[in-house]
């Protein structure tokens, strides 16, 4: 379920603080989005490259923006998050720009590893018409442990439907906020030795209950 289903164009405006859906935006967010993608992601994208600037070049054209919900303060990305159908991904791979900002080797693994892992990566289970999927939630560095991106989730749950998501065992944090949003752990899957955690762990919100 594409999240322009969900907002309906919609806006929820908070103190200073506005929610919406990235491609309604009329300023530039892509390159914004892909600087807190490679902070919140960078313990596996460093595989690639330890630079950051390369990896947010590399990375800036990859976001399907009608899929991602942000939290801006005026022009400035702040957190993101994306919500999808667990079947089609919401960000698209191309391997020109990873090999142009990466090289030719590193680019090409890039490319080949994590469209497996972000774009053809299937849940452990069956993801019915009333789930939708949570993914890429991520802070702005320098605004981490304000609650911008609980305040985010609380916003984009807002149809009655069963918000499911994945997690890694290690990641306590992020457990620690899926919980107080009212998500369940239903199932958990062995990760392999090289994902350098014990578990996958799958957590569901069910908005559809009374």
């Amino acid at each position: 379920m594409k999240s322009e289903s969900t907002l309906d164009k919609r806006e929820e405006k908070l103190p200073n603080l506005t929610i919406s859906i990235a491609q309604e935006l009329d300023f530039e967010v892509k390159s914004q989005i892909s600087q807190i993608f490679v902070d919140g992601f960078f313990e596996w994208l460093q595989y690639f490259s330890k630079d950051k600037n390369k990896l947010v070049a590399a990375f800036t054209h990859s976001f399907l923006l009608e899929d991602f919900f942000l939290a801006h303060e005026d022009q400035e990305v702040l957190a993101m998050a994306a919500l999808g159908n667990g079947k089609s991904a919401p960000l698209k791979l191309e391997v020109k720009p990873l090999i142009k900002h990466l090289g030719f080797v590193k680019g090409l693994a890039a490319y080949l590893f994590l469209k497996k892992e972000f774009e053809k990566q299937s849940y452990p289970f069956e993801m019915t018409d009333k789930m939708a999927s949570i993914e890429f939630v991520a802070t702005k560095s320098n605004r981490r442990g304000r609650g911008l991106a609980t305040e985010l989730l609380k916003r984009m749950m807002n149809q009655p439907e069963i918000y499911v998501l994945e997690v890694a065992s290690s990641n306590h944090e992020a457990l620690k906020l899926y919980e107080k949003l009212g998500f369940e752990t239903f199932k958990t899957v062995k990760a392999p030795k090289q994902a350098g955690f014990e578990h996958y762990i799958y957590m569901k919100a069910d908005k559809t209950k009374p």
